[in-house]
């Protein structure tokens, strides 16, 4: 088993990611700063979403602009545009960026859904909701979206939003995500297979087996 030392030391470190991610969203969705000024080049953040995003701010020109193109594309429910209308302050309701995250999340983008995890268990933007916010997490996993990956090995390291800590469980997605180069994922997943019995390890191998063979009909 991972060491009570080693085990605390990564228990402040996993989450850092999200933190930084979250304190970024959050300024854009609380104070109103327009994407056009928010995401700037030199701007560095996880989401391929976000850079998508902020390519279209390019095009448009304004922020007027921007909004009626997303507005024109959510109404055909593009994922996408409805990401980044969350990311565009709206006069007319304060509510708006939430509800075109939400939208999008249930549209399938799984940074949307990530996002949607991360509000669910902080409380930020709604009411903390553990179970939501899993479920969330898992969703964008499920999508073999590596960021999310991550998360949920994280999650199942440490036992937050109500699970006890699964170390096999950690492995498997945090297995998933170093494969799509997640640099902490790779120091977890190295970890957890120093820690792990033989007996425990094949039964990750077996589940990633079976995870590898559905990616491949899908």
């Amino acid at each position: 088993m991972l060491s009570r030392s080693t085990y605390r030391e990564m228990n402040y470190q996993l989450p850092l990611r999200w933190y930084i991610s979250l304190c970024f969203f959050s300024l854009l969705l609380m104070t109103g700063v327009p994407i056009s000024y928010a995401l700037t080049p030199s701007s560095s953040t996880p989401l391929p979403a976000v850079w998508q995003c902020q390519q279209l701010t390019a095009v448009a020109g304004n922020l007027y602009s921007l909004r009626v193109q997303l507005e024109a594309r959510a109404q055909e429910q593009d994922p996408l545009a409805e990401f980044c209308l969350s990311l565009v302050p709206d006069p007319r309701n304060s509510l708006a960026p939430f509800q075109w995250l939400e939208q999008s999340a249930k549209h399938g983008l799984p940074e949307a859904q990530l996002l949607m995890g991360t509000a669910y268990e902080t409380g930020m933007w709604t009411d903390p909701n553990p179970q939501q916010a899993l479920d969330w997490f898992t969703r964008a996993a499920r999508q073999d979206f590596g960021l999310a990956q991550f998360e949920l090995a994280a999650i199942h390291f440490e036992g937050r939003l109500g699970v006890q800590p699964n170390l096999p469980e950690s492995l498997f997605w945090a297995t998933l995500a170093d494969e799509h180069q997640i640099p902490e994922a790779q120091e977890l997943r190295a970890s957890l297979e120093r820690a792990l019995k033989p007996g425990q390890k094949q039964m990750v191998r077996r589940r990633l087996q079976e995870w590898y063979s559905r990616i491949s009909r899908s």
